[in-house]
């Protein structure tokens, strides 16, 4: 099927967790009868969806690396209970099993090769309730994702770089961070790499182009 700009879908997005980007987001509400009044009532407002492959959507972040597990494999209880603290937890129980990974990454006229801790493609203010983007000048219907990677670590020096940017969500001027603004980008590996799309399982891939529409 194919949708033309006067029949795209209209769908209300009623949230549910105690994190939840998408929502942040849209600064839609977190009480669920308020959520559903601004579906059936709210003014419409255009986002941006990702293609990963051939035909796996997400709307808002397609990642691999350090923390891809996270989000998916914290139960859901330890979320309803601890939040976003959740995640931190979990995570940090993850730091232990990180190895870089070998990617080639092409994108508008630029192609990089180099070894990666954590590696996003996103539209989303912020990721797991933790890593906030409002610095990026982040939108959500431009067309664009932001593409970020997390160089490896080699040492102190780097890891302090690398944790003081994420902390002050300023990324911009950090040469172990690679931040980008890309309509398309195209990821290639030595062996394949787990993936997360919006949380949830996205499936091993050795090769895949991402799109955003």
């Amino acid at each position: 099927m194919t949708i033309t700009p006067e029949k795209r879908p209209e769908l209300g997005y009623i949230p549910s967790g105690s994190t939840n980007d998408f929502a942040s987001s849209l600064g839609l509400p977190k009480n669920m009868r308020k959520a559903a009044q601004t579906a059936a009532l709210g003014k419409p407002f255009l986002v941006d969806v990702g293609v990963f492959g051939k035909n796996r959507y997400f709307v808002y972040v397609a990642a691999f690396g350090l923390f891809t597990g996270v989000s998916y494999q914290t139960p859901q209880e330890d979320k309803q209970v601890l939040g976003r603290l959740a995640y931190f937890l979990h995570g940090v129980k993850a730091l232990g099993e990180v190895k870089p990974i070998h990617a080639r990454v092409e994108f508008e006229d630029q192609v990089l090769e180099l070894d990666v801790l954590d590696g996003l493609v996103c539209s989303t203010t912020s990721v797991g309730g933790v890593l906030a983007l409002d610095s990026l000048g982040i939108s959500l219907n431009d067309g664009q994702s932001e593409l970020l990677l997390v160089r490896d670590i080699k040492n102190l020096i780097d890891f302090n770089n690398v944790s003081t940017a994420l902390l002050k969500s300023d990324f911009r001027e950090n040469e172990n961070i690679v931040s980008k603004k890309v309509r398309r980008v195209k990821f290639l590996f030595d062996s394949p790499v787990d993936w997360t799309l919006d949380g949830e399982y996205g499936g091993t891939v050795k090769e895949v182009e991402i799109v955003n529409h």
